[in-house]
Order: structure tokens, then C-alpha cells, then sequence
């Protein structure tokens, strides 16, 4: 269905573009130089960076769970296959039931707040869930409460990161005078997918260390090796992410604020730019 769309709606004969639309186009193509220079700038602005390294740290420690979680439940929990499926039928649903607690709290105070709440849930629910493990007293079922806690602080990363990565390309036109939404976004994105690279790599370093070899043989030393990285380790990563969050202070006033500046501007009026150095 796609060829035939794509086919149907594609010219037959090559396009004829002015001078003028050649020279928007040339401008417009990829510049590699470009794009690493708006990568710069775009770090210089306080509140992107600290959002950027949150999202980096937070993405490798949840990632490393996540990714993690089959192990747990292998060979630390002893759930059967048929548990394990049901598990993540479980965690799908407990997914879908955190999204209007967490938008609820967001609207009720403000994004940057609520994430905080929630993450700080995700750190202090891995390291209880870490010693209760360690005292024998973790099984299927309270496994997937520590799931169902788990999902508000990843529920409020993925829903709402990227609102809080849109309030920083406002901050950005303000102290650049230029829109770049599309940029800082890709090297959000960016962000992430290094924090996902890294948590596979940390997840395979561990196993090593622990000498994992497979789940029937696993040692008493290999099974809680692999308990600290499907909690407490990844716990600590998120803890040092939120050394940045708490630091990200764009609050809802200072977003208001920002837009009525850059209003301001569009106008014509003066503004004091240095009402906002706290955040640029």
C-alpha cells in the first residue's frame, strides 16, 4: 500500500525549482560542521544540559533494569516461562494505568515537579526491593508491584521529557533569536540511545563479573549479582540522574515568562535578558 501511495503521488517528470528555491534548498541541505556547531550552542543553554544528562543517565539505568529483568526473573526468581509472559502482560497493563496518575499530578503542580516525585519513587522502590530480595522475601507477586511502582517514574520519563525538551527550545530562541526544535530534539533522542548502548554494556560487564554462565547453574554469588543489576545498580544511575533533574529549574512562571519575552521581542519591545541568566 505504501509503493502504490508513493508511486501514485510521485511527479513524473523531475521538478523545475526557481534560482531562488535551488538556493533555500542548498542552504537547507546537511552540513555536518553545521550541525555539530547547533550542537554547541545548544549545550551552552543550562537547563537543555541538564536535561540532556538526566535523560543519558536515567535511560542507561532504567534500560539496564529493563533488559536485565529477564535474568532477574530466570535465574534469581525461578518463574517459568508462562510467568515470565504474564509478567510483562502484567507490566503492559500497570503501564497503561500509570499514564493519567502521572499527567494528573504534572497538571496539578508542574511537569518539572511531578518528574521529580516519580523518579524519586523509582530510586527508593529499586533499593527497598533490593533488600527485600536479599532477606528471601521477593516473589512473583511482589515482583509485580515493584513493576507497578516502577512504571510512574518511567511513564513520567517517556511522557514527559520531551514536553520539558519543548519548553527548552523556547529558552533557546530567546538567547538565540532562532528556532531550532528539530536539532535539539535529535540530540535528545541521541542522548538516549547512548544511554541504551551503555546500559548493554554495563549489563554484560556485570554478568561477566558475577560469572553468570546459565540460569540452572547460576551460583548463590551470580543470582544476587544479578539482583543488584535489576535493582539496586540501576537505582544508583538514576539517583546520580537526578543530581541534573533537581537542578533543571525551568519551573511553569519561568515558561510563561520566557514566551512573553520572546513575544516581547517579536514586537519590537527591549528586554532584559538577564532576568534569565539562570536558565541560559
Amino acid at each position: 500500500m505504501g509503493a502504490i501511495i508513493c508511486h501514485r503521488s510521485s511527479h513524473e517528470t523531475p521538478p523545475v525549482y526557481t534560482e531562488e528555491q535551488k538556493a533555500v534548498i542548498k542552504a537547507n541541505q546537511f552540513n555536518a560542521k553545521q550541525l555539530i556547531m547547533d550542537y554547541v550552542s545548544f549545550f551552552k543553554i543550562k537547563v537543555f544540559r541538564r536535561l540532556v544528562m538526566f535523560s543519558l543517565i536515567f535511560t542507561t539505568g532504567y534500560i539496564m533494569m529493563n533488559d536485565g529483568a529477564v535474568y532477574t526473573m530466570i535465574s534469581y526468581l525461578g518463574l517459568s516461562e508462562a510467568r515470565q509472559s504474564l509478567f510483562w502482560t502484567i507490566n503492559t497493563v500497570l503501564s497503561l494505568i500509570a499514564i493519567p496518575i502521572v499527567f494528573g499530578i504534572a497538571n496539578k503542580w508542574d511537569k518539572r515537579r511531578a518528574m521529580i516525585l516519580f523518579v524519586a519513587t523509582y530510586v527508593a522502590s529499586s533499593l527497598l526491593w533490593f533488600v527485600l530480595g536479599l532477606a528471601g522475601t521477593v516473589g512473583f507477586v511482589s515482583y509485580n508491584i515493584f513493576a507497578g511502582v516502577l512504571c510512574l517514574g518511567t511513564t513520567a520519563f517517556y511522557s514527559l521529557l520531551y514536553s520539558l525538551m519543548y519548553d527548552c527550545t523556547d529558552v533557546y530562541t530567546l538567547a538565540a533569536g532562532e528556532k531550532k526544535e528539530g536539532s535539539m530534539l535529535a540530540l535528545q533522542g541521541l542522548a538516549q540511545t547512548l544511554g541504551a548502548a551503555l546500559a548493554s554494556l554495563l549489563l554484560g560487564w556485570g554478568l561477566q563479573i558475577i560469572g553468570y554462565t546459565y540460569a540452572a547453574t547460576a551460583s548463590e554469588f551470580a543470582k544476587d549479582g544479578i539482583w543488584f543489576m535489576g535493582t539496586a545498580g540501576p537505582a544508583i544511575l538514576v539517583l546520580i540522574s537526578m543530581f541534573f533533574l533537581v537542578r533543571y529549574n525551568l519551573t511553569r512562571k519561568d515558561f510563561e515568562d520566557v514566551r512573553q519575552a520572546i513575544k516581547d521581542r517579536e514586537e519590537g519591545k527591549e528586554i532584559d535578558m538577564s532576568k534569565f541568566d539562570y536558565l541560559i
